[in-house]
């Protein structure tokens, strides 16, 4: 499982949300670098482990969106 850090403490959401994403992308990236799973097994992976370190699922699968959407 990826390691993703868990949350600062922030005030608002976007604050909260621009932390989730750059807690996100280096695990992203490492998987995607060095995983042999297919992207579904990969978000699960990172979805459990940032719900592991203390963010809500549903925040997660939105930053992932978000995140994928940007980089199409």
């Amino acid at each position: 499982m990826p390691y993703v850090a868990s949350p600062s403490y922030c005030d608002d959401a976007q604050a909260r949300e621009a932390n989730l994403i750059q807690c996100l992308l280096p695990a992203k990236r490492f998987l995607d670098e060095t995983s042999h799973a297919s992207e579904t097994e990969r978000i699960a992976n990172l979805v459990a482990s940032a719900v592991s370190a203390g963010w809500e699922e549903d925040e997660v699968r939105k930053a992932l969106n978000a995140t994928n959407a940007h980089s199409r």
